[in-house]
Order: C-alpha cells, then structure tokens, then sequence
C-alpha cells in the first residue's frame, strides 16, 4: 500500500511494473496516477505470474485511473465488494480470481461495481476484463453509466446457483 500511495503522488516517466511477492495484502485504493500513457502503462501483478501466489483480502478500488493492467491476483473480500471502478480509462484487469459473498440484494450490489460516465461528462470509460474467474451470489458484476464500455473476454461467470448474472 506504501508504494501505490507513492506512486500516486510521485507519478510514473515510462511504463512501470509492480510484481507483488507470494503473500496475503489488504484490499487497497489506486487513484490518478500521472504520466500513463498508451506507451506507458502502471501494471500490478503476481511476480511468479500465478495468481494463486497473491491473495488480495478487502476490496481494490480503482477511482480515475488511466492506462492500468492489474493482472494474476486472487481477490478474496467475504461479504464486501470486490472491485469498486469508478470512471476509469484504459483499464485492463487479466487472469485474476474474484471470490465475494458480497449480495446485499440491491439493483447495483456486486461483486464488482463499475461505474462509467454520465452523458453531459467529457470523457469515455472503458473497463476489460480478459480470462478472469468471478465467483459470488448474483449478480457478479455491475455497470453503470452511459458513456463507457465495460469488456469480458475469455471469463468465467458464477453464481450460488450456478448462473452467471450481469447487470
């Protein structure tokens, strides 16, 4: 956590990499990290590129984050959400297990929240998810706004009972 809070402050000059040791972290917040790019991306990922090494305990939010790759993470959050994204641009999160008991019975309660932007705002959000897993009560996953797209490719969706839900 130490060393995303410095990134946000300090900012990136090229493309950078975490690798995360073998371990157990908290949940954590990334927000707006100055100098991405479409040459220069933040990525935070397993450093033995197996997702089963790293375990996330708590919820990873992502808030205003532009050109980020969270990859080869186990997410783990009981009965809390397992990503909150809001209004971010060019984030990718690939081959990561999302595990939640998070249902709260809501229309927008999820495992994952998304929220894009709204018409009358500037900017376009775009959220992909690439082999990951998602397993939680429905839904799994919500998305919200009206100027963004949220992607899903090479996934797997399910639910208590076996369905996989998307709102």
């Amino acid at each position: 956590a130490e060393g995303i809070s410095e990134l946000t402050d300090v900012g990136i000059d090229g493309p950078v990499t975490f690798g995360l040791n073998p371990g157990t972290y908290s949940g954590f917040s990334l927000t707006a990290i100055s100098g991405t790019s479409p040459s220069s991306y933040f990525t935070l990922e397993s450093a033995t590129n197996d997702s089963t090494d790293v375990i996330i305990e708590g919820t990873i939010t992502i808030h205003t984050v532009e050109f980020v790759k969270i990859k080869q993470l186990t997410v783990e959050t009981g009965n809390n959400r397992s990503f909150y994204i809001y209004k971010c641009r060019f984030l990718y999160i690939e081959n990561c297990a999302i595990e939640s008991d998070y249902d709260e019975g809501g229309i927008s309660d999820a495992a994952v929240h998304i929220m894009h932007y709204w018409n009358g705002e500037t900017y376009f959000s775009s959220v992909t998810f690439q082999f990951c897993s998602f397993n939680s009560p429905a839904p799994n996953m919500v998305s919200r706004g009206q100027i963004g797209t949220t992607s899903c490719f090479d996934s797997e969706f399910t639910t208590d009972d076996g369905d996989f839900c998307i709102y």
